[in-house]
């Protein structure tokens, strides 16, 4: 799948209302202030020149990780879950940031020289589950 109509795929799992109320801060749903940046970036977001394929097998399998991973350890904000799942896949496959609030998991930002970013993550431990996988960050001192 092109990363164009991976685009309209999470965009497509928000209803008009639900843009309008992300548009206004997203007072009356439960989402915060990470999330609810990565929604309107997704909202917003316009591919470069180019148009990558994602894995569309990888997407799915992240995507269930995510629910499940919710289900099992966030049952207490069942209505969360959306915002995280879709604001990690979109960070993911999309915008290739880290999932999680950088300042939050201690994550540190280089510059390149070719001017892209490298973000290595203290707490990336590679093969230990999909999520972390599929996340951006380099594990620290690799």
């Amino acid at each position: 799948m092109l990363t164009s109509e991976y685009l309209v795929y999470l965009r497509g799992q928000v209803s008009a209302e639900e843009w309008e109320e992300l548009r206004l801060g997203g007072e009356h749903l439960d989402i915060n202030e990470h999330n609810l940046d990565a929604m309107l970036q997704l909202g917003s977001y316009k591919l470069a020149t180019d148009d990558p394929e994602i894995n569309d097998d990888l997407a799915a399998r992240l995507e269930r990780s995510l629910w499940d991973y919710l289900d099992k350890y966030m049952t207490d904000r069942p209505s969360a879950e959306k915002w995280i799942v879709l604001a990690c896949l979109f960070l993911a496959f999309v915008a290739k940031r880290p999932m999680h609030p950088i300042d939050r998991a201690g994550v540190e930002i280089l510059h390149n020289e070719d001017g892209t970013l490298k973000y290595i993550c203290p707490l990336k431990k590679p093969g230990e589950s999909l999520i972390c996988d599929c996340c951006v960050c380099e594990a620290k001192g690799k």
